[in-house]
């Protein structure tokens, strides 16, 4: 079987897991809905945001096309054993946390939102607004933060159900950002404009 390489954030090996858990050791490969096993297969695991395609061929190959996930920040959660970090993707899916070592958490920007915990297990959806737009405002600033010395995202709800996010840099200094991109209000600037400023 061949699998789209994965990428060196993902340290646990993705295809080995699939066979494992899903049992896929011994493939007949004249089983009409193959191709179909394997791909549901692959889309349960937890660093795959999607399978693209599968297909067999000649001799006796399975080939199986997969974009990953990728962590873009980090959400700052509470629990029973004191603060903690789960790292998500620019939509976000909550990540495994044991991919990630103690000193990768100074390689992503920090997310701040209170009262929130994931609603799932790794490879779902956080369940709550407020993390998934922080999640792509961190993904529309990847190439930014470290330049301009942020630190953490912090959403704030303002009267009238109106999400907006302020930027916190490695100082302390606050920065209001507003809406999320593609979300932003007349007469706000749009997220290109903002960065120039």
């Amino acid at each position: 079987m061949l699998v789209t390489p994965q990428p060196t954030w993902i340290h646990t090996n993705v295809k080995q897991d699939v066979i494992r858990d899903s049992q896929l050791e011994e493939l007949n490969l004249l089983d009409p809905q193959l191709t179909e096993k394997v791909g549901r297969a692959f889309a349960l695991h937890s660093w795959v945001a999607s399978v693209v395609q599968v297909r067999k061929s000649y001799p006796a190959r399975i080939t199986v096309d997969l974009n990953y996930r990728q962590p873009v920040a980090m959400v700052e959660v509470s629990s029973s054993t004191g603060p903690g970090l789960l790292f998500v993707d620019a939509h976000g899916y909550l990540l495994p946390s044991d991919d990630f070592a103690l000193r990768q958490t100074q390689d992503f920007l920090r997310i701040s939102a209170a009262h929130t915990a994931p609603a799932g297990v790794y490879g779902t959806a956080w369940g709550d607004v407020r993390i998934e737009q922080a999640a792509g405002l961190a993904q529309f600033l990847a190439s930014h933060w470290k330049a301009l010395k942020l630190y953490r995202i912090h959403a704030v709800e303002l009267p009238g159900n109106n999400l907006v996010f302020e930027l916190e840099t490695k100082e302390g200094k606050r920065i209001r950002w507003g809406h999320p991109p593609g979300l932003e209000r007349s007469p706000e600037r749009m997220a290109e404009e903002k960065l120039r400023f």
